[in-house]
């Protein structure tokens, strides 16, 4: 994915501001009564944190 942001013209700041690879630990899941992590993907949907985030960008 570097790589088609650079090939469209954004440098490695802009890259890393927008790529970023966030992975939740157990406790994420566990803590909002999911079992497994897969099950648990809607859960971003829903997060503020998350999806304040996304929607600042």
């Amino acid at each position: 994915m570097r790589e088609m942001y650079r090939n469209e013209g954004l440098t490695d700041e802009e890259i890393s501001q927008i790529l970023v690879l966030d992975i939740k630990d157990a406790d994420y899941f566990e803590s909002r009564g999911m079992t497994n992590q897969h099950g648990g993907g809607g859960l971003f949907a829903q997060d503020e944190e998350i999806m304040g985030w996304l929607f600042e960008k």
